[in-house]
């Protein structure tokens, strides 16, 4: 499987300056099928990174992505840098992490097809919570904020909770765009070409922060 190179234009605001102890094993998991939600996914991947954390970037099982047919052109030179990320190809892969992080985008206050059903693989594991005490983080991207991101954040917290994790809130003084407390969103608009701005970048940057005070 080849090693996931990030790639450019959606820069982090500014190089983190801190210093943290923490070494951790990040996982992230993302459906995107306009690039919004990578994009987010991206932005952990690079400020992870940054903070000197080991991680994993895969997105998940899509048949109908590499047709283009839902691709909207503003997005469409995203399609190469998302086909550049490995397909997860089974839940255990996850296994090992410190923190999982999931992202989908919204479709009718619901995750999509593609992420509930890498959520519904984990049930072969259920039994044995291999992922009890894992920590979680979530973010996704919609057409409009009128509830239907929180709705899709709180479904993604509530899977994890069955499999025994440890959903982190985002604070409300996470700085950057507003964000809900169960997870971070981005407002993509109707048709799906608002791409991810800076003040989004600035709360996953903000967030991926909290994750590591939270676990250190």
């Amino acid at each position: 499987m080849k090693p996931y190179a990030a790639a450019g234009g959606h820069r982090v605001p500014e190089v983190w300056k801190g210093e943290t102890k923490t070494m951790a094993k990040f996982t992230i998991v993302f459906h995107s099928v306009c690039g919004n939600t990578y994009q987010i996914a991206d932005c952990f991947y690079r400020v992870l990174q940054e903070r000197g954390q080991e991680v994993a970037l895969y997105r998940t099982a899509d048949a109908s992505f590499e047709s283009g047919e839902r691709r909207i052109d503003e997005f469409k030179h995203l399609q190469a840098a998302i086909e550049a990320v490995p397909v997860i190809e089974e839940a255990a892969q996850v296994l090992g992490s410190d923190v999982l992080l999931l992202g989908s985008p919204t479709y009718y206050g619901c995750v999509s097809a593609q992420m509930k059903a890498f959520m519904d693989s984990f049930e072969k594991m259920w039994a044995d919570a291999p992922t009890a005490g894992m920590y979680f983080g979530c973010f996704t991207s919609a057409g409009d904020g009128c509830g239907g991101p929180e709705l899709c954040l709180q479904v993604m917290n509530t899977f994890a909770q069955h499999m025994g994790m440890v959903p982190i809130s985002v604070p409300c003084n996470i700085g950057g765009t507003a964000q809900p407390a169960y997870g971070i969103k981005h407002v993509s608009g109707e048709k799906a070409d608002r791409a991810v701005t800076e003040e989004t970048q600035t709360a996953v940057r903000n967030y991926a922060d909290h994750i590591l005070r939270v676990i250190s």
